[in-house]
C-alpha cells in the first residue's frame, strides 16, 4: 500500500503532481481519513493482586482481567493541494471497539465540519 505524501504536493516540488490532481478531480482540496482500532495491553498484575486482598472485589478483578480493552482512533485531514496546508484537522480517540455507529457518527461529524462555514475571527 502506497501512502500519498499530500503535504509535499504544494510549493515548487510537487507542482505538477498537485496540478494533475486538481485537473483530474476538479477541486483543490483533498481529504485523507482513516480509522485505527487496536487492543490495549493489560496493566501490571500488581493491580489485580491488590484486588485479591479485598475479597468482595474479586469478581470485579476477574471481569477486568478477562475483558479486553480496545481503543479506536479516527482522523480526517483536509488539505489544500495548491498550498499544501491543512484546511481542516479532525481527530478523536474513543476508548471502545469500533462499531458501525461509531464510524458513521465520526464520518458524519467530519462532513458536517467540512460543510459548515468557518467561524469568523474576532
Amino acid at each position: 500500500m502506497a501512502v500519498l505524501p499530500i503535504w509535499k504536493l504544494g510549493g515548487q516540488s510537487g507542482n505538477r503532481q498537485g496540478q494533475f490532481l486538481i485537473e483530474k478531480y476538479g477541486t483543490e482540496h483533498f481529504a485523507w481519513t482513516g480509522i485505527i482500532n487496536y487492543r490495549e495491553n493489560k496493566p501490571l498484575m500488581y493491580f489485580y493482586l491488590l484486588y485479591a486482598l479485598i475479597p468482595p472485589a474479586i469478581p470485579f478483578a476477574v471481569y477486568y482481567l478477562v475483558r479486553p480493552n480496545y481503543d479506536t482512533y479516527y482522523y480526517c485531514i483536509v488539505f489544500n493541494i495548491r498550498t499544501g496546508e491543512p484546511q481542516l484537522v479532525n481527530y478523536n480517540n474513543y476508548r471502545k471497539r469500533d462499531g458501525r455507529d461509531l464510524i458513521d457518527s465520526s464520518v458524519y461529524d467530519s462532513f458536517w465540519q467540512m460543510k459548515r462555514k468557518p467561524k469568523e475571527k474576532e
